[in-house]
């Protein structure tokens, strides 16, 4: 069955019937009947597994030569110190006033209710 062939994380390329066309899919979920596929495009769908055995045909799994391409370029590793300080809006409560709710309160726009701000971030080799 092909259920065992396709992987949850793996990436493979796969063809649409007997079309030319060669498309790069990642799966990100699998369940007893679906398929959950992020495509290079960046869009995710769904489809049925009994629908991909008849309309797809698996190429190959790329999800190794993916991983050496990957380390292959960033063999920098890069470290990030970040510093924060108290928010300047709300002045570290994650709130401010608004008259126009019966709450008086809402979230603060710029903290989103965390109370500190990025005040600098470097980046290290």
């Amino acid at each position: 069955m092909l259920e065992e062939k396709l992987v949850q994380g793996n990436t493979y390329l796969i063809k649409y019937g007997s079309s030319s066309s060669i498309s790069q899919v990642t799966v990100l979920l699998v369940t007893d009947k679906t398929y959950q596929f992020k495509y290079e495009s960046g869009s995710t769908a769904w489809v049925e597994k009994r629908e991909f055995e008849r309309d797809y045909g698996i190429i190959e799994n790329i999800s190794d030569f993916m991983v050496k391409e990957l380390q292959k370029n960033f063999d920098n590793t890069f470290t990030f110190a970040t510093e924060y300080e108290t928010c300047p809006i709300c002045h570290g409560t994650g709130q401010v006033p608004n008259v126009q709710t019966t709450a008086a309160f809402v979230t603060c726009p710029l903290c989103q209710g965390n109370k500190r701000v990025v005040k600098r971030t470097e980046a290290k080799v």
